[in-house]
């Protein structure tokens, strides 16, 4: 055989290496990815439960009951103290009422670690009214301005308080709130007459 002949040959055993080893390499490198794809969808499942456990700690932990106190002439409902700021919205329901609609009052920002009173109708009640409450929570910080006394927000994607809009012209509220307590029931005093001015 002449020079060039052993230089084809030589030339195509190279080409088969070459391409044995580029093929090797592609699937090394589909490998790769399949893994990378499995590590990535490990770690956004990790950031994702990550997220909902940091949700569930900053939900405001729900009572069993809204305490009560007579001041004056009107039943007050007291929330007992946060463990952190939030801003909230309060529903009531009159159970007696037909349809059992809550009627939200307007929005309130309370303070970590102090209790909250609100309003609730007028002492005593009649005989008949049972009233159940809904608080609707958000975080502070809402807006990237992160103003306010105790700015901190919730990574996890829920609702924010643009999720609010107005149902009716009773000021019937809808929309979602971050954390939800619904139906808590409300602990009347035992004295259900009002006091002597």
């Amino acid at each position: 055989m002449d020079a060039e002949t052993w230089a084809a040959i030589a030339a195509a055993v190279v080409a088969t290496v070459a391409l044995y080893f580029a093929a090797v390499s592609a699937r090394a490198a589909k490998k790769a990815a399949i893994h990378a794809e499995a590590v990535a969808s490990v770690e956004q499942e990790r950031r994702d439960e990550e997220r909902e456990r940091r949700h569930e700690e900053l939900e405001p932990p729900r009572p069993s009951k809204i305490e009560t106190e007579v001041f004056g002439t009107t039943l007050y409902g007291r929330l007992p103290a946060l463990p952190r700021d939030y801003l909230i919205r309060i529903g009531l329901c009159d159970e007696g009422q037909p349809g059992g609609k809550f009627r939200f009052q307007p929005q309130w920002h309370v303070s970590a670690h102090v209790p909250y009173c609100f309003p609730i109708d007028v002492w005593p009640l009649k005989p008949s009214v049972q009233f159940v409450v809904a608080v609707k929570f958000w975080c502070p910080d809402l807006d990237d301005d992160h103003t306010g006394p105790s700015p901190w927000t919730c990574k996890c994607g829920g609702p924010g308080l643009g999720s609010y809009y107005v149902l009716d012209a009773d000021e019937q509220l809808s929309g979602d709130g971050h954390w939800e307590w619904w139906a808590v029931p409300i602990d009347l005093p035992f004295d259900e007459k009002a006091p002597a001015d």
